[in-house]
């Protein structure tokens, strides 16, 4: 209901509701102008008894703020043991509602878990006498970091780099599985010695919630609409990508001192078209690199932005250090553009030398700058690709994986990571060995959906997965895309034997068994072709009964050989007891 909410969320609520009837807007209107002036009334009249003057060894100095969800105060140790001045933050006292009070205390939980210098740190927490939750807070004294980014004589470089170290701390609540929800400059303070400190985790959720969207409908009405992302305002699921994209919202605002857009004053239709639809003209940051930069991570599709915060961070690191950015599309004049910036006496140099003899060979430099570049464009997807499967879905997932109750983060990042490889797909039509590399990654998507030991057991996602890569892969003649495919033909063993089917196994256990066995014949001492003979024997062992036995002794005297080659090899010592078990199990 409109009580239920904030001053400032229940007149768009209410016009919400209203629809076209004029006659109830306006009525609407009245009386929620009424409402906030009662509630201002009242709040003159709390009693100071509510809120206490002594908590614990503190005493209260004064009001720093107030917010939907309660107030801050500064306060003072005052029992003897150390001086030392804090902020305490109330649950307000109107606030009754049970949301409400499971807000705070995961705003508790959330802080105790969380160590960084650019973190306000949590100190203590409690309850009055009274029975108000409240929370003790390292006291930071500073100054909003839009306002901070205006003082005279700040230069750029010292505005990119306290926004390098907001970055650092939004990546760390990110590895602890926490989305922030509500990065704003007045939630990141500046402090007299340049150091910025990130506050008020009152909407954060830990990452395993925020796919939830009827939760993320809810939390809409505690928003700063003018730093929030397109999907909190639309009610999609919340990623770490939101917090990327009110990143991009405050480098906007430290570099150009104005917002990026102004949605003050506007109904929630009007500020949702605004937020969500309209694209951000970005301009004026200070060069086309910083434009460019924060356009990516002002994208309102999140698979269009960073990955990460982390990625953010660095490519703001390469435009201050005059290498070229991510953001920007690669060309030749732009490479060499940037390459002169970070070299200018020695280009000059070179260039007056090379006026001499670049007659003829003009043709050859463009031609091999050319290849260099395309060679620099192809290595820079690999290196995408490689991180997505090896890092967000290998590493990150498998951590993740490991906590309880994480099975809603595991479906976000796969569903982030989908998402990428598909726009990567659309660039590799061309490239083979980058159409190997994006079917690898297809390859350990499904094995996550549906194969590994920590699958989501969505079976048809993971065989869509797994049929991408194998759609991929079929027509190509390399050894790398062979030895790929049966990767992929093993892991469509894996989905069809976890969920029982037989048939579907069989058919991809006989595919994998003949093509590593033609691979294997062209390539007998190569270590991956007998690795990948030896994981489709055992599938085959299980898929075809009869031969049962004969595979997995196959299966493990190309692991034994390969072992004694390669003894610091970890996983292949994992492998051979896996197979040693088999062999004994059917003995």
């Amino acid at each position: 209901m409109l009580l239920d909410l904030p001053a400032g969320a229940r007149m768009g609520r209410a016009m919400e509701e209203a629809g076209e009837d004029e006659e109830l807007r306006e009525a609407l209107r009245e009386a929620l102008r009424r409402l906030e002036e009662a509630e201002r009334f009242f709040s003159r009249l709390e009693p100071p008894a509510r809120v206490a003057r002594r908590v614990g060894p503190y005493e209260i100095r004064e009001e720093l703020g107030r917010g939907g969800m309660g107030s801050v105060h500064r306060a003072e140790r005052v029992d003897g043991e150390f001086r030392r001045e804090v902020a305490i933050k109330f649950m307000s006292l109107f606030a009754g509602a049970a949301e409400l009070r499971s807000r705070f205390q995961e705003e508790k939980r959330i802080l105790a878990a969380l160590q960084h210098p650019h973190i306000a740190q949590l100190l203590d927490a409690g309850t009055t006498e009274e029975g108000v939750p409240y929370l003790v807070m390292e006291l930071v004294e500073g100054t909003p970091v839009d306002v901070w980014s205006k003082a005279p004589g700040l230069s750029m470089e010292a505005r990119l780099a306290v926004f390098q170290q907001v970055c650092e701390a939004v990546a760390y609540i990110h590895r602890n599985l926490v989305v922030h929800r509500d990065v704003k400059p007045n939630n990141i303070l500046v402090t007299a010695d340049g150091t910025p400190k990130l506050l008020d985790f009152g909407v954060s959720k830990m990452m395993a919630a925020t796919g939830n969207s009827d939760v993320t409908a809810a939390d809409r009405r505690l928003l700063t609409l003018n730093w929030a992302s397109p999907e909190q305002l639309s009610g999609s699921a919340i990623s770490t990508s939101s917090d990327v994209y009110s990143l991009g919202l405050v480098l906007h605002a430290m570099l150009t001192g104005r917002r990026a857009y102004d949605v003050e004053g506007l109904g929630l239709e009007e500020t949702i078209e605004v937020v969500c639809r309209r694209e951000v003209a970005v301009r004026g940051t200070g060069s086309a690199d910083l434009d460019a930069i924060v356009g990516k991570a002002l994208r309102k599709d999140p698979a269009d932005r960073y990955l990460t915060v982390r990625d953010l961070a660095a490519d703001v690191e390469r435009a201050r250090s005059g290498h070229p950015v991510l953001a920007r599309p690669p060309s030749f004049r732009y490479q060499v553009s940037r390459f002169v910036r970070r070299n200018r006496l020695a280009s000059i140099s070179a260039a007056a030398a090379l006026v001499a003899i670049v007659g003829g060979l003009v043709g050859f430099a463009w031609q091999a700058r050319v290849a260099k570049r395309e060679r620099a464009v192809a290595q820079m997807r690999f290196e995408q690709v490689r991180r997505l499967a090896n890092g967000m879905l290998t590493e990150l997932h498998d951590q993740i994986a490991q906590v309880g109750g994480s099975v809603e983060a595991r479906k976000l990042l796969v569903s982030q990571s989908l998402q990428y490889l598909e726009a990567l797909r659309a660039q590799a039509a061309d490239d083979a060995a980058l159409q190997v590399e994006l079917a690898s990654g297809y390859r350990r998507l499904g094995e996550i959906q549906g194969s590994d030991n920590f699958n989501l057991g969505d079976r048809e996602a993971a065989l869509r997965s797994l049929g991408q890569a194998r759609q991929m892969l079929t027509p190509m003649t390399s050894r790398e895309a062979k030895l790929e495919l049966v990767r992929v033909l093993v892991a469509e063993c894996g989905v069809h034997n976890y969920h029982r089917d037989g048939k579907a196994n069989r058919a991809s256990a006989e595919a994998a068994l003949r093509l590593s066995e033609d691979l294997l014949g062209r390539y007998p001492h190569g270590a991956e072709e007998r690795i990948a003979r030896a994981s489709a024997l055992r599938n085959a062992a299980f898929a075809m009964p009869g031969k049962t036995l004969a595979m997995l002794r196959e299966s493990r005297e190309l692991l034994v050989q390969l072992r004694e080659e390669q003894p610091a090899r970890e996983e292949l010592g994992m492998s051979l007891m896996q197979r040693e078990h088999d062999v004994g199990s059917h003995l």
